[in-house]
């Protein structure tokens, strides 16, 4: 029988038949046999070793069983070629297999590199006959790859004796591994933090798998500038050992090791960290990792990180003072405004002032946030010497060591708590060395984080302008050369500079040359009329204590005459013959000026030439004042200065044949620019307009203001009092006339002019050409019913002015102070 008989049985058929001669089918007849073909079929099986055998660990041995049976009921031999496995992932093969069949031993060589794994029979193919079995044994190790649960299929390549394949067959088998995991989660008590802060962590450590993890390290790596501290005492679920060895940590990596975690067990670990400066502002990541093995020594790992923010202080700073411009005698409220902008914590605070030239602190001003604190610490000079060069500051400190809110005795400067502003306000006193220019005004301001570094310090400034006393004296006389018996003139202007600060002028004292005689009734102070206190002996002959003249007491102004080689020149020793100094005038001024920036006043007064004078006189005047307004602010503001004029005496020889004369001006109905050329006896201005009494409304003249003598409403009003030579004057007629003056020529004379535009008369009967005068000039000009003039411009003269005449009053415009003499 070949292999391709059909079915499972087949039946033969015989024939035979008979023929006659022409072959024609006699007879026939046939015969049947049936035969049963019968096929080998097998029953695969697959087993552990126990039987029960379900569940293995990495690192186990898994024993398994693969049995084949050809059944009785197959009724012809099987030929097994090789059994097949497809052995589970993570499970390796160690073994070649071993096996019986019909009670014969067999050998099997494993194929590792075929997918399934095939068993080949050394000895070649086994015959199993109906109703035997052959059993192959092998082991398996598991890994840690294994697949928690997973199965596999066993069967076999065989054929029955004519090499047809026996239909295959599967038999399975399903492992469960056991196998450890590592888990790992990390919390904070704080989600913020700032250097110096101290954080809890906790860390809780589970094996989630199904067999015991060994060898456990965790790893926990804290950003840079992050200190380690102590293991808390609420360590759970943890041995002896393996709390000891937790302590194993420096800096900002902390090890703990040598942990056993059991299938589903947890533990807790908490510890303590510090946070340091040098710990970065901003989000900081916190990692924790653990590590373990299981009986393969095959790791498992997890990681767990958090961030915590740190914040790092910081300082800001604004300064306002409520004056940016002060001078001698100014309280300016300073106000330093300290921020800390940040969500940390500023401790320790240090505030440092830095006061400038001539300020002094004002004791128990200080107030912070509105509420009163202690007194700074200072350094430096608190007393300053009015006019003193001395350039040496004040410098005050507030800090958390000595500054206490006086309400409560508690410490004010010891934290800045977050997002929190203070404001430190106090008060200065501006002494009278206060710098002349401008200036800063500087603070600084310090703290410390709660690690102890420092914030800051950082510093503004405010810009300030000082303003000193800065006041000038000058005087003038009306001559330089005056003859005896003539007046002069002389004008003391005080003038505040417009660099300086406000002046409140107290006295002033001028000491007139032996034989200048004061002349009442001509002292003006400004528009006032005041006199003055006049002390002393004009011909410097008497002796004794001084006695007032013309009201007031001398010794109101004892001190106030001060020289720097002799000391006091004016006490109550009184006078002494032959010490130089004639009549003394004091003006108490404290009650009628102030003066700002910029202003002037002057103080006008006359006096006469008294034979005996030397051929030079000297007279000095001296002022002083206090700066500021109120002298109750800084009594100790007072300066002083002085000045001086120097005037050369004719003697007896501009009285060498005086004549005298009338001379008579001729007046115009309206307004008349006169001047009268000679020296009247009395130059009252009732006295030279007597003759048109009643026929001039108005006479003014120009000396750095106006002065004027006006009629209105029955009345005159107005202070000008004299018409002098060597002065132009305005005159209003209600109607043409004459006017004439009677007096002496003059023969020598000097006119003293001021810059810019001055009013003056020819002090002679004859007329001189504008060509001869000596002095620089830009305009001059008379009225005479039209302007005639002559000016300078373009590098060239204009107008038709060629002569000064007498009797004439001319404006004059001059560069700069000058005089005029003939």
């Amino acid at each position: 029988m070949t292999a391709g008989a059909n079915s499972d049985s087949g039946c033969d058929e015989a024939w035979a038949w008979g023929h006659y001669y022409d072959n024609e089918v006699a007879s026939s007849d046939f015969d049947r046999e049936c035969v049963i073909i019968n096929r080998p079929y097998l029953v695969i099986e697959k087993f552990t070793i126990p039987a029960t055998l379900a569940i293995a660990k990495p690192g186990d041995t898994v024993q398994y069983r693969i049995r084949l049976t050809n059944p009785n009921s197959a009724k012809a031999d099987a030929k097994i070629r090789d059994i097949t496995d497809d052995v589970q992932y993570g499970h390796t093969i160690t073994t070649n297999g071993t096996g019986t069949a019909a009670a014969v031993p067999y050998n099997f060589t494993v194929n590792l590199t075929t997918d399934p794994v095939k068993f080949t029979p050394d000895a070649g193919p086994i015959i199993l006959s109906p109703g035997e079995e052959l059993i192959l044994y092998f082991n398996t190790s598991v890994s840690s790859a294994a697949y928690d649960y997973d199965c596999d299929k066993a069967s076999y390549n065989a054929t029955d004796k004519m090499n047809n394949s026996i239909l295959r067959k599967y038999a399975e088998k399903c492992i469960t591994v056991l196998k450890p995991g590592a888990g790992i989660r990390k919390l904070s008590d704080a989600r913020t933090a700032e250097p110096g802060s101290e954080v809890e962590f906790t860390l809780m450590l589970e094996n989630n798998g199904k067999a015991a993890l060994y060898n456990v390290t965790v790893n926990d790596t804290m950003s840079p500038g992050w200190e380690f501290l102590e293991v808390t005492q609420s360590i759970t679920g943890m041995n002896e050992s393996e709390q000891s060895s937790a302590e194993s940590s420096t800096n900002n990596i902390i090890i703990f090791g040598n942990i056993t975690l059991n299938a589903g067990e947890k533990k807790t670990i908490k510890y303590t960290a510090r946070v340091t400066d040098n710990a970065s502002g901003g989000i900081n990541e916190n990692c924790a990792n653990i590590t373990g093995y299981d009986n393969t020594n095959t790791g498992y790992t997890d990681e767990y990180c958090i961030t915590i923010t740190v914040y790092k202080p910081a300082l800001e700073i604004v300064k306002d003072v409520s004056q940016h411009d002060v001078e001698p005698g100014s309280e300016p409220l300073i106000t330093i405004i300290i921020e800390n902008p940040t969500y940390a914590t500023v401790y320790n605070i240090t505030i440092t002032e830095f006061l400038p030239r001539g300020f002094n602190y004002t004791d128990g001003t200080a107030k912070l946030d509105g509420r009163k604190i202690s007194d700074p610490n200072w350094t430096g000079i608190r007393e300053f010497e009015c006019g003193s060069n001395d350039t040496g500051q004040l410098n005050l400190t507030w800090n958390f060591t000595n500054t206490n809110f006086t309400d409560t005795d508690t410490e004010a400067l010891v934290v800045i708590p977050p997002k929190t502003t203070r404001i430190l306000t106090f008060r200065v006193h501006v002494k009278c060395n206060v710098q002349n220019t401008t200036f800063n005004n500087t603070v600084s301001v310090s703290g410390y984080t709660g690690a102890g570094a420092a914030v800051g310090p950082n510093s503004t400034s405010f810009e300030m302008r000082g303003y000193i006393a800065d006041a000038e004296l000058y005087k003038y006389a009306s001559t330089n050369s005056p003859t005896f018996f003539e007046y002069i003139d002389y004008m003391v202007v005080i003038w505040n500079n417009p660099a300086g600060a406000n002046i409140a002028p107290l006295t002033l004292a001028d000491t007139m040359p032996p034989y200048i005689k004061y002349v009442p009734g001509y002292t003006y102070v400004g528009d006032l009329k005041i006199e003055p206190t006049v002390c002393g002996d004009y011909t410097d002959k008497a002796a004794g204590n001084y006695t007032a003249q013309y009201g007031g007491n001398c010794s109101d102004f004892h001190g106030e005459l001060l020289d720097g080689n002799s000391g006091d020149l004016f006490n109550v020793t009184g006078e002494q013959t032959g010490d130089g100094m004639g009549e003394i005038l004091f003006w108490n001024l404290s009650k009628w000026l102030f003066l700002t920036p910029g202003q002037q006043v002057s103080i006008k007064y006359r006096a006469q030439v008294i034979p005996g004078v030397g051929s030079t006189a000297r007279n000095n005047v001296t002022l002083s004042y206090l700066d500021p307004e109120h002298p109750e602010l800084c009594p100790d503001c007072e300066f002083n200065i002085s000045s001086s004029t120097v005037i050369a005496i004719a003697g007896d020889i501009n009285l060498t044949n005086p004549t005298e004369l009338n001379y008579t001006l001729k007046l115009e109905k309206g307004w008349n620019l006169i001047s009268i050329p000679i020296q009247p006896d009395d130059t009252s201005i009732f006295s030279i307009l007597a003759p048109v009494q009643g026929k001039y409304i108005d006479v003014a003249a120009w000396n750095n203001r106006w002065q004027y003598r006006s009629y209105a409403y029955g009345d005159w009003f107005g202070d000008l009092a004299e018409i002098e030579p060597k002065k132009g004057y305005w005159l209003n007629m209600k109607e043409a006339d004459n006017l004439t003056i009677s007096g002496k020529t003059i023969n020598e004379f000097n006119i003293t002019l001021y810059r810019g535009w001055n009013l003056i008369g020819w002090p002679s009967t004859t007329a001189v050409p504008v060509q001869n005068l000596t002095l620089t000039y830009i305009d001059l000009a008379t009225w005479e019913g039209r302007w005639n003039y002559r000016s300078y411009a373009y590098g060239d003269w204009f107008g038709d002015l060629s002569e000064i005449k007498p009797g004439k009053g001319y404006w004059i415009n001059i560069p700069r102070n000058d005089t005029i003499a003939a």
